[in-house]
């Protein structure tokens, strides 16, 4: 019997060891992968932190953690918040940030800069800028991956003679004239990527473009839509894109810190005049 219990206890104590030896394996691998990688110390969120609040509160409430990632897995579109200071404790959220989820700072306004809508939600609006909204299909939206505190360039593409008839899914040229494609807004943040109401992600975009023509709405699509809300520096930027939404054909180019982009004004005078009633 005692014999047995020696056995048994024999048994246990190695597992113990076993599963201890398998952790700082674990362990030891995980740091020789980080090793041969730049660590970045950043901020991330340790549950949902809600639009508005100032990260002072965030650090209170023990909303947020402290996490070692390799710098090549983060956004080269903004830097990543590292800490919690006496400057930046003031600062906001600017859109809800989910569980996870490393906190960029783009992602933080000055306090009194967002709008709150009836139902609770809030838009970052910075200071001066002009908030306009374009209703995009998903593959125009580069598949679904411009975000919040993006920054992107616009393109569109009109046609000097006859129609461009269209869907979310689809374009026929027109038999004649020239097509041209070019950017219309350089650089611009994105405020905010909501679902168009009642649509689940349905999509109602479709119609005509080309010289005097003007988009119409048909019976929902089945493919993605998404409302797209930009910060907008200028009325003259705002009313080209108004303009480009009402009458032309949008496209996103989602940007990085290097991404070059310039305004074809040419291109800007003749998409104006075409579509002048």
């Amino acid at each position: 019997m005692k014999s047995r219990l020696l056995t048994i206890t024999l048994a246990a104590a190695l597992g113990i060891v076993g599963i201890v030896a398998v952790l700082a394996y674990v362990r030891q691998a995980n740091d020789r992968a980080i090793a041969g990688q730049k660590a970045e110390t950043v901020m991330a969120a340790s549950h949902v932190i809600p639009a508005g609040t100032s990260l002072r509160a965030a650090e209170a409430e023990h909303l947020l953690i402290t996490e070692k990632v390799p710098a090549e897995s983060l956004s080269l579109s903004a830097p990543a918040v590292q800490s919690v200071t006496a400057a930046n404790q003031h600062l906001v959220i600017s859109s809800l940030v989910r569980q996870g989820q490393v906190l960029l700072l783009n992602m933080l306004a000055k306090p009194g800069t967002l709008a709150a809508r009836s139902d609770g939600a809030v838009l970052p609006l910075p200071q001066g800028d002009i908030a306009v909204t374009m209703e995009m299909c998903l593959d125009a939206d580069v598949a679904g991956y411009v975000q919040p505190g993006s920054y992107i360039a616009v393109f569109d593409t009109a046609s000097s003679g006859g129609a461009i008839t269209y869907t979310c899914t689809s374009h026929q040229p027109p038999d004649k004239g020239k097509i041209v494609t070019a950017v219309v807004a350089a650089r611009v943040q994105v405020l905010s990527v909501t679902t168009p109401p009642g649509s689940q992600g349905a999509s109602s975009a479709a119609g005509q473009l080309g010289s005097g023509q003007v988009n119409s709405a048909s019976s929902p699509a089945s493919v993605g839509e998404v409302l797209v809300t930009l910060a907008v520096p200028t009325q003259a930027l705002a009313e080209k894109l108004i303009l480009v939404t009402s009458a032309g054909d949008p496209t996103f180019g989602l940007l990085t810190k290097g991404s070059i982009t310039s305004v074809d004004n040419t291109f800007i005078h003749s998409l104006q005049t075409s579509y002048t009633p």
